[in-house]
């Protein structure tokens, strides 16, 4: 994949060159893809050129012949002759991307970022950053977020609860709450190449939410080993995985157990995902997931998860993107009344503005219906949910070198069991930095 884009960045770095020499680099540029190189080096010396600039071009000609350490240490060269040699940095970077030398890649991007404002060279740069990042060896990210929120607990609005016994009131405990949580997040990930075309990347995440009401303060962690592969038209992975959720242990009432989201929590599970590649624009995905869960203080709850997706997405235009889904999620508890069969449909938009500001909409509607009766209810629970939400993030915006993004949604689930009728608004405000 690497390989396969070189010709096509090299000639776009020199049709993106400065005003006044974009002729000479690029019939240069288009001497040297040609094998021309005498020619290339006579126009060259007709235009006078410095001792950086000889370096320069000896580089790309080694480059266009494969001989990567040799132009890397040109190119290198060149730099500390002129450290603000903008094209001289452009190849070095993609030259240690080529030979797989990402972490001074990722430096060289990094000045490129700061020091190039020029606007054609953006996609580029976001192709550059897209390589480091699926290819690099080993990573990570923290992140910190500011998460408001109408109602943590996804608690009820509703005040009485009608039961076969009567009417009753709901106590305070099961009635939503609001807050706003501090989250503090660590992901990790190293990789090791099989193949051409097959790795294996083992990842771990760690993250912990603080709320003003320790009673939803909560620690995750999830360890995944995914083997990924692709093709000409197939990308796949497979990941089996553990994670465990360490929160207040509250079990909740026999009418209204406290669901998964507040609950401690210890699963093992793996994941399928496979997309295709329908032409340049289409894409399927299809995902499965299974998951046994178990939760040591409310084992009534443990049990099978599963889930089955299938989208569609498609590229409008270089910076519009269209996809929607398909979900089947069964989940089988030991309860009857808290099996059920999960289905839901959503649908996206993103729209990126000048190759730095990404932008997402999103909707989604569900339904989950339950198979046992609810305890003192003559009828099984049944629950009907939509959700919309939308996203921003300016990788040119950073805060002492964090990336900032915002994600907020609004929800409504109706239930015909009143301790699950709710409604939620929430933002996540992140920060988030990679290593």
């Amino acid at each position: 994949m690497i390989r396969i884009l070189a010709l096509f960045l090299a000639l776009f770095i020199g049709a993106a060159s400065p005003a006044m020499s974009q002729s000479l680099d690029t019939q240069i540029s288009r001497l040297i893809n040609l094998g021309r190189y005498a020619e290339a080096q006579a126009l060259l010396e007709a235009s006078d050129p410095d001792e950086e600039d000889r370096l320069f071009f000896i580089g790309r000609v080694l480059k266009s012949r494969g001989f990567l350490m040799q132009a890397i240490e040109l190119f290198q060269n060149a730099l500390e002759i002129d450290p603000r040699h903008i094209n001289a940095r452009r190849e070095l970077t993609h030259s240690l991307i080529l030979a797989r030398r990402f972490a001074e890649a990722q430096r060289n991007l990094d000045m490129l970022d700061r020091d190039d404002p020029t606007p054609a060279m953006r996609p580029v740069y976001d192709t550059f950053q897209r390589l480091i990042d699926e290819n690099k060896p080993a990573g990570m990210s923290a992140s910190f977020a500011l998460v408001p929120s109408t109602n943590i607990n996804r608690g009820t609005a509703e005040t009485i609860f009608q039961s076969n016994l009567g009417s009753g009131l709901i106590s305070e405990d099961d009635r939503q709450t609001s807050g706003i949580g501090v989250q503090i997040g660590v992901h990790g990930f190293l990789r090791n190449r099989l193949s051409e075309h097959l790795r294996l990347v083992l990842m771990a995440d760690l993250w912990a939410t603080k709320y003003s009401d320790s009673d939803y303060d909560n620690l995750q962690s999830k360890l995944t080993a995914s083997l990924q592969g692709r093709s000409s038209n197939l990308r796949w992975s497979l990941a089996p995985y553990v994670r465990q959720k360490w929160s207040t242990e509250n079990t909740g009432s026999s009418l209204a157990p406290i669901e998964e989201f507040t609950n401690s929590l210890r699963a093992a599970g793996a994941e399928l995902n496979l997309q295709f590649q329908l032409g340049d624009k289409n894409a399927v995905q299809l995902g499965l997931l299974t998951e046994e869960r178990h939760f040591p203080a409310a084992s009534f709850q443990d049990g099978r998860y599963d889930q089955l997706r299938f989208s569609y997405s498609r590229r409008l235009t270089d910076s519009l993107w269209l996809a929607g889904g398909l979900s089947l999620s069964p989940d089988r508890p030991d309860p009857a009344h808290l099996r059920y069969d999960g289905t839901e449909l959503n649908g996206s938009i993103r729209k990126v503005w000048s190759k730095t500001l990404d932008t997402s909409l999103g909707i989604s509607f569900g339904q989950r219906t339950f198979e046992g009766d609810y305890p003192f209810r003559d009828a099984p629970r049944k629950d009907d949910y939509w959700s919309l939400s939308a996203g921003v993030r300016n990788t040119e915006w950073t805060i002492m070198g964090n990336v900032p993004g915002i994600t907020c949604s609004y929800g409504r689930t109706s239930s015909n069991i009143e301790f699950f009728d709710y409604n939620v608004t929430e933002c996540q405000i992140v920060f988030e930095r990679r290593f």
